[in-house]
């Protein structure tokens, strides 16, 4: 029969201390015929064996030539696809087990087990499919070993039913040097043998099922599976701390719990429960296949074609496409406020938008390269926030859309959480944040409208820090970026800033003024289809390999990226005054970092005039705020944290202290020059 998998799969056990593959080196072999494959068991007193799998006549015949033996059986019936919860299977597999043990030649065996010549142990923690006989007897001095692909079965030793390779060692160092090598350091992650095999099949003949109390189960050291007495002496397990097959949420715990549990409280396995258990695991798995299938997976190859799911995108109508952006990043004149600087924004978005795909290869090659600070210019995070009614959604679902052809639903702000990514998911987590990086492939993960207690220091900290793990760009060639928006503006400590993109609406669209306009730029995400990104994957391509040509310290992603934009919308019939070439100074730098500190000292000036000093004899500039005003403090603190260092801020109660020289360099005017100075310059 089968055996079951096992059942800690590797994504469930985490990282673990890499000891290589065991490798055997032989210096000569030579093959010779031999009738019946199980002869070569004969003649030895002792046997310890491994296998997956087994027929119950073969391994009664074999067991009776030794005096002694031991078995430990793997597992493979996740293999098989027989059961679907690997962390009941070792469970169903040794119930299976006492179920065969029940016949005439399973008593055999039993019986064996309680006069102590056998010993039966399973796999438990590393999954197995070694096969491996071990035989001797000391007195005579033979030793040999029997390893290769056969199992304990009658079609794999007699060579006629299927072919198999069978590698046989003689002498005492090859049987110690397997002993010691592969034996016993498996056989200590295996659960406890059986001790009273014969009551536990006595005590399932009365009853008619297998209860769990004496099977040999897992050590709980990991706190995957535990089993717990209850104080009436009745077993339990706990499905909700069970590593289950692809994952279960509380709800699917309950059901398998209900599923599994007879009256009077005990936790069975008989035949209706293992029916009830692959079924309700069937649905699970068939759960969350569909539930991958909505996460999207836009894939970019090396040539630059695209694929939407395993669908090739064409690039047919790339130019109506071309059109179509340039009229939303156009119809943003509509909105009221500074609506210049938001289109600009806007395209600076699209171009770090577009490009991300190409992220993770060419972070992958500047660390090849040992230019691990270059990786910074190409972030896996943008922040787009501003006042409510920005149209700041908008256009990140007209970029999804764009994209891959299809509308993307965003996820809710509120889920977005700090710490690290997951590098493994389940069913009840795959669309939780950061796991969305693994399952969603390519298109940026948007999170929508996020609430201000997400976005402290310290949660922020975690996730921009966590972004630059290397593990993710080698482990996840399609690793997706992360977009955000919301209606409050983030702490930014300049080292944020090498991680992350931060861009801030300075437009917004009234609910009227929106539906006046026909709900533009909303109805224009209808419109576009995924031609234009299609063709901006072949071109952009061939331009970042040509860049990588002259090495990584040439490569400039966005320079790359809106050349290609550009040439594109050319051949739609327009390049708009907003489309300009760009460069990474345009994303990073000093001049980028200070644009919005400079922005929001000026509008402070504005309000506040009077609460400038201009100190030419000491070099500074003092900007005061009143005690105890927190959007002042707040205000001022962000252009502290977002100046240069040359410009020397520090935070005072009170104030905020600036190198004179420095400041008006970086803000290109004096400031706070005489009595009546600020009235003037503003008009």
């Amino acid at each position: 029969m089968g055996m079951t998998a096992s059942l800690f799969p590797d994504e469930q056990l985490g990282p673990q201390p890499l000891e290589g593959l065991k490798v055997g080196f032989c210096d000569h072999v030579a093959f010779r015929a031999v009738d019946a494959g199980e002869n070569l068991f004969d003649g030895f007193r002792e046997m310890k064996a491994i296998t997956w799998s087994y027929g119950l006549g073969m391994l009664v015949r074999q067991m009776r030539k030794f005096e002694k033996v031991e078995l430990v059986f793997g597992c493979s019936a996740m293999l098989d696809d027989e059961v679907k919860l690997s962390a009941l299977g070792p469970l169903v597999q040794q119930a299976q087990v006492i179920r065969d043990l029940q016949s005439k030649l399973g008593k055999e065996i039993s019986g064996r087990v309680e006069e102590g010549s056998c010993s039966l142990f399973f796999e438990s923690t590393v999954q197995s499919h070694q096969k491996l006989y071990l035989l001797s007897d000391s007195e005579k001095g033979r030793y040999r070993v029997l390893t290769g692909s056969a199992n304990f079965s009658d079609r794999a030793w007699r060579g006629d039913k299927q072919k198999e390779v069978i590698l046989c060692f003689e002498g005492k160092d090859s049987y110690e040097a397997f002993l010691r090598n592969i034996y016993e350091p498996f056989r200590k992650t295996c659960a406890t043998h059986v001790k009273s095999l014969k009551a536990i099949i006595e005590k399932a003949d009365e009853a008619g099922m297998v209860t769990l109390d004496e099977l040999p189960l897992v050590k709980p050291e990991g706190g995957l599976v535990i089993i717990q007495e209850s104080t009436d002496a009745d077993v339990r397990i706990s499905m909700a701390d069970c590593a289950l097959y692809g994952g279960l949420d509380r709800e699917d715990a309950k059901t398998l719990e209900t599923a599994l549990k007879l009256s009077g409280g005990n936790v069975v396995l008989d035949t209706h429960g293992v029916e009830s258990l692959m079924l309700e695991g069937q649905r699970i798995q068939d759960a969350r296949t569909e539930q991958m299938a909505v996460c999207p997976k836009l894939i970019v190859a090396d040539d630059g074609s695209v694929t939407m799911n395993g669908v090739a995108l064409e690039t047919q109508g790339y130019e109506r496409d071309a059109a179509t952006v340039i009229e939303f990043v156009e119809s943003l004149d509509i909105f009221s406020g500074d609506t210049a600087s938001y289109k600009q924004t806007a395209w600076k978005i699209i171009c770090w938008y577009f490009a991300t795909p190409f992220f993770p290869r060419l972070r992958r090659k500047c660390r090849e390269a040992r230019q691990d600070g270059r990786v910074s210019s190409m972030p896996m995070y943008l922040f787009l926030f501003g006042s409510s009614n920005a149209g700041k959604t908008a256009l990140m679902r007209f970029l999804g859309k764009a994209m891959c052809g299809e509308e993307v639903a965003q996820l809710a702000g509120n889920a977005l959480r700090a710490g690290k990514a997951v590098k493994k998911v389940s069913a009840s987590t795959i669309r939780k944040p950061r796991l969305m990086q693994i399952n969603q492939c390519g298109l940026p993960v948007l999170y929508d409208d996020v609430a201000g207690a997400e976005l402290t220091d310290s949660a922020l900290r975690k996730l921009l820090i966590d972004a630059q793990d290397a593990a993710y760009d080698e482990r996840y060639p399609y690793y997706p970026a992360i977009v955000a928006t919301s209606n409050i503006t983030p702490a930014m400590p300049r080292e944020f800033r090498k991680r992350a993109l931060f861009f801030e609406s300075s437009a917004s669209l009234s609910q009227m003024d929106a539906i006046a306009n026909g709900h533009v730029p909303s109805s224009l995400t209808k419109r576009v289809s995924s031609g234009l990104f299609a063709e901006y994957a072949k071109r952009m391509s061939a331009q970042l390999g040509a860049m990588l040509e002259e090495g990584v310290e040439a490569l400039d992603v966005y320079e790359a990226s809106s050349a290609v934009l550009i040439e594109l919308f050319a051949e739609a019939g327009e390049v708009p005054s907003w489309a300009v070439p760009l460069s990474n100074d345009g994303y990073f730098g000093e001049e980028a970092e200070s644009k919005r500190a400079v922005s929001l000292l000026v509008a402070y000036c504005k309000a506040n005039p009077g609460e400038f000093e201009r100190n030419a004899k000491e070099g500074k500039l003092i900007v005061r705020y009143a005690a105890g005003d927190r959007n002042a403090e707040k205000l001022l603190k962000e252009v502290s944290t977002s100046l240069p260092p040359r410009c020397e801020p520090k935070m005072i109660t009170g104030m905020l202290s600036l190198d004179l020289r420095q400041a008006e360099d970086i803000c290109g005017r004096k400031l706070g020059a005489k009595k009546g100075f600020w009235r003037r310059l503003l008009g």
